[in-house]
């Protein structure tokens, strides 16, 4: 792309492509709000203009505007189904679905990018986000195969690794989850969400000690983590310290209200008042 273009000495598609064009040079400079203007006037000019309806979709993303991001980008798949970035563009959708909670349309989108381009140099991380999302839904077994996917091309990815620790840990395949925890923190020492992943697993494994101690290390990095209050808390429990626990569990609850259902469903009851 190139820098603003004199708009006003140009006429019609070649005016549309122009505000688009100026629009992508505002975004680089970080001028959000004059882009989104020459975006929606491209559009206003040539209701077709692919390009515009990508980029467009992009800003919404950065916006936090999914609902938008996601009708840009389907608006884009429906007037090029021979767009050379198909694949790119069902993965933007699908992060954008993922991020507003469509889950199994995000799914889908994953899927079909995969499906498109099953050797890209990305699929690894195609496999993850899918897995992650398969995680959200309780589709845990399909989510450990995923997981296993991006492994088997990346065998560091301290991503998946994380992600199949944590839903292993969930279906009870703690041993293995635990392997997959220790080798995520040894690609990327310190990961906060690998160390909440951990914790959960030793308190799975009933080992309170360990799982306070990952716990601990969680929270010194983060110490609004929901998941590592509850479950420091409920390995508190087990160690007989319920004042602790009950504090822990308090504030837990305090920054995610439904955390005590949603470790329900992963197999982990709330414990007794």
């Amino acid at each position: 792309m190139h820098g603003p273009h004199p708009v006003g000495q140009l006429s019609g598609a070649n005016l549309a492509i122009a505000f688009s064009n100026r629009g992508y040079a505002y975004v680089q400079k970080s001028q959000y709000d004059p882009a989104l203007q020459d975006y929606n006037q491209a559009l206003q000019l040539n209701p077709n203009l692919v390009i515009a309806y990508e980029n467009r979709a992009t800003l919404y993303l950065d916006k936090g505007e999914y609902g938008q991001a996601i009708q840009d980008v389907s608006q884009a798949l429906r007037l090029d189904k021979n767009d050379p970035n198909l694949a790119a563009l069902y993965t933007f959708r699908a992060n954008a679905y993922s991020d507003n909670g469509e889950y199994s349309q995000s799914i889908a989108d994953y899927s079909q990018a995969l499906q498109l381009n099953p050797n890209a140099s990305n699929a690894a991380a195609l496999y993850t986000s899918r897995g992650n999302t398969y995680g959200n839904i309780g589709a845990y077994s399909q989510a450990i195969a995923d997981f296993s996917q991006a492994i088997a091309l990346q065998p560091n990815d301290a991503d998946a690794l994380n992600g199949r620790c944590f839903n292993g840990a969930i279906v009870g395949q703690l041993q293995p989850a635990l392997a997959d925890c220790n080798q995520s923190l040894a690609v990327r020492p310190n990961d906060v969400d690998t160390l909440d992943s951990r914790c959960f697993v030793y308190l799975k494994m009933n080992n309170p000690d360990a799982a306070i101690a990952d716990c601990n290390a969680a929270l010194a990095i983060n110490p609004k983590m929901a998941s590592s209050l509850y479950s420091r808390g409920l390995a508190e429990r087990i160690k007989g310290d319920t004042a602790a626990s009950n504090a822990d569990i308090a504030a837990a609850k305090a920054i995610q209200s439904n955390i005590d259902s949603q470790y329900a469903k992963m197999g982990v009851p709330a414990p007794a008042p």
